[in-house]
């Protein structure tokens, strides 16, 4: 695996934390701008992708200065 178990673990909490800014934008979305189908796929489609990958990066980085 490229970037070793650091990368694997920084992916997993970039996941998870795509998953919680998806959870508080449902709860805070102005409902007069837009809808929550707009709001749900712009972070399931950009949110999630986007946080894994600063997870892994950020994951990639710490490995490399632990070894």
């Amino acid at each position: 695996m490229i970037g070793g178990k650091y990368s694997l673990y920084g992916s997993i909490v970039g996941f998870f934390t795509g998953i919680i800014f998806l959870i508080i934008s449902i709860f805070q979305y102005d409902i007069e701008e837009t809808n929550l189908r707009e709001v749900i796929s712009v972070g399931i489609l950009f949110g999630i992708p986007f946080s894994v990958v600063i997870g892994y990066v950020v994951g990639f980085v710490f490995g490399k200065f632990v070894k």
